[in-house]
């Protein structure tokens, strides 16, 4: 819309950090570890849609509720909705390389030893590996094949 408009385009994050964690699931310890079902089922549930979104099912439905829900035109709503598949990964992991540049910056910005901010005390993707070794993601494709 704003290109419309005759705005330019400064850059496209995705393009320049494609792996910038700007698409992450934050929670407790305390909470995955009392409500380890309830993340693991509302993973699933992001897998789902980004999996379908991917798989181009629903485009018409998804591009109609896009263009009600930010009043905007057809074409616009299109646009948005093709630009998704590049954004999410699948199955939706955090990108290594973008996340601990972050940690690097934050590191950076405390003055804190580098010990304090080991990744995997930022990240951890243990019930996405539980998904996978139980064949979460292959059934999920699979599924969608025979629809």
């Amino acid at each position: 819309m704003a290109a419309d408009k005759g705005f330019n385009t400064l850059g496209d994050l995705a393009e320049i950090v494609p792996e910038f964690p700007d698409r992450l699931l934050i929670v407790t310890r305390s909470f995955l570890k009392k409500e380890r079902d309830t993340v693991k089922r509302y993973l699933q549930a992001v897998s789902d849609s980004i999996y379908m979104h991917k798989s181009n099912r629903q485009s018409e439905r998804s591009i109609g509720s896009f263009a009600k829900v930010l009043r905007t035109e057809r074409k616009t709503a299109e646009e948005i909705y093709d630009s998704y598949p590049k954004v999410f990964s699948f199955p939706a992991r955090v990108g290594q390389k973008g996340m601990r540049a972050v940690v690097e910056i934050m590191q950076q910005q405390t003055g804190r030893p580098k010990s304090d901010f080991e990744l995997a005390r930022f990240v951890d993707e243990s019930i996405l590996d539980e998904l996978e070794k139980e064949g979460f993601f292959k059934e999920l494709k699979l599924e969608y094949q025979r629809r």
